[in-house]
C-alpha cells in the first residue's frame, strides 16, 4: 500500500507542484507537514485544508472507503448535512432540486474544461 505522503507527492507532481508549494500555501512548516503526514499524526483539519487546496475529496485520504468511484465521477463538495429538523418530503424535494442545480453547473464547468483542453 502506498503511503499517504507518497500519494500526495505523486498528485502534486502531476500538477507540477511540490510538497514545499503545498506547505507554503497552507502556511505550515514543510518538516511539520511531512512528519505529520508520514506518521499519520496529521490533524483532520490539516487534511481538510489539503483536500481544499488540492480540490480533492477528503475521503480520498482513506483508501478503500470509496474504491468503486472514480474521482472524476464524484463532484467536489456535492452534499450538505441535513438540518436538525426531521426531513419532510418538501425539504427532501428542495434538497434534490439543489443537487440538480449544483450538478448542472458542475457539468457545464466540466464541459468548458473539456473544450479548453481540446482547443489547446
Amino acid at each position: 500500500m502506498t503511503s499517504l505522503l507518497k500519494r500526495i507527492e505523486k498528485f502534486l507532481e502531476s500538477r507540477n507542484q511540490t510538497l514545499e508549494d503545498l506547505a507554503a500555501y497552507l502556511e505550515v512548516d514543510i518538516d511539520e507537514l511531512q512528519r505529520g503526514i508520514s506518521d499519520s499524526s496529521v490533524e483532520v483539519r490539516t487534511l481538510e485544508n489539503i483536500s481544499k487546496a488540492l480540490r480533492i475529496p477528503l475521503y480520498s485520504f482513506f483508501p478503500g472507503f470509496i474504491d468503486h468511484a472514480k474521482k472524476h465521477e464524484i463532484p467536489y463538495y456535492d452534499r450538505r448535512l441535513p438540518s436538525e429538523e426531521d426531513l419532510t418530503v418538501q425539504s427532501e424535494i428542495e434538497l434534490v432540486k439543489d443537487e440538480i442545480r449544483f450538478l448542472t453547473k458542475y457539468l457545464k464547468n466540466r464541459q468548458k474544461q473539456l473544450e479548453e483542453l481540446q482547443n489547446s
